[in-house]
């Protein structure tokens, strides 16, 4: 399978992982919230592209890079690898993402992104996409089997506990008051200074290294079978 199409191939199964849990969040927030006077339609609609759109994006962004990356040879080798693929192909993907969430949903009366609910439909959607994911690394190129599940599920929550371990870390070295407001209101008070676009293109390159690290650690842990 061609680079193209591998990426063409993780690009949908991103979009599937994605609308699914921006759903989920989308009911969450309806039942908390249905009594405000919120274009309700509206956000349920965007909710369910910017999670097929978002989702496509990191996952052919991710695995195109991959796929550029392991072409790569002598001392470029060092840094080239699914891993930095993650990282960079993430920030990459979510930039848009992250300014369009910050500037349409941050305006909204009561949290709906830098939650609880929202971290863990990130980390549902981002999930089941490197679960698929590896289980193809597990084979090499093409589609991989079932089972592969097991195993390659095991080392996704691995790479999960990995990288949330070194962004907790990272987060309280350099910016507590996330703990401390949450990131909601740190957010949103970042705005209030700042502006949406440069808060929005910060959130987007963060939060999607931070998934696309763990998307590129995933298919590196199973490559090592």
């Amino acid at each position: 399978m061609t680079g193209w199409k591998q990426a063409a191939r993780a690009a949908r199964l991103g979009a599937i992982c994605g609308i699914g849990p921006s759903l989920i969040l989308f009911g969450w927030y309806y039942a908390a919230n249905h009594h405000l006077p919120l274009p309700w339609m509206r956000i349920g609609a965007i909710s369910a592209l910017l999670g097929i759109f978002t989702g496509a994006a990191l996952g052919g962004c991710v695995q195109r890079l991959i796929t550029t990356f392991d072409r790569a040879s002598g001392v470029v080798r060092l840094v080239a690898n699914p891993i930095t693929a993650g990282l960079l192909g993430g920030a990459l993907a979510s930039i848009l993402a992250g300014v369009f969430t910050v500037s349409v949903f941050g305006a909204y009366r009561g949290p709906y992104v830098g939650t609880i609910e929202s971290g863990a439909m990130l980390i549902a959607a981002c999930a089941s996409l490197a679960t698929v994911l590896a289980v193809d690394a597990r084979r090499g190129a093409g589609a991989g089997s079932v089972a592969d599940l097991l195993p390659a599920a095991a080392r996704v929550i691995l790479a999960a506990v990995i990288v949330g371990a070194a962004t907790i870390a990272i987060a309280l070295a350099v910016a507590p008051a996330l703990f401390a407001n949450g990131v909601f209101w740190t957010a949103r008070y970042a705005v209030m200074a700042h502006g949406p676009v440069m808060v929005g293109c910060i959130v987007g390159i963060l939060v999607g290294a931070l998934f696309g690290a763990h998307l590129g650690l995933s298919i590196w842990l199973n490559r090592r079978r």
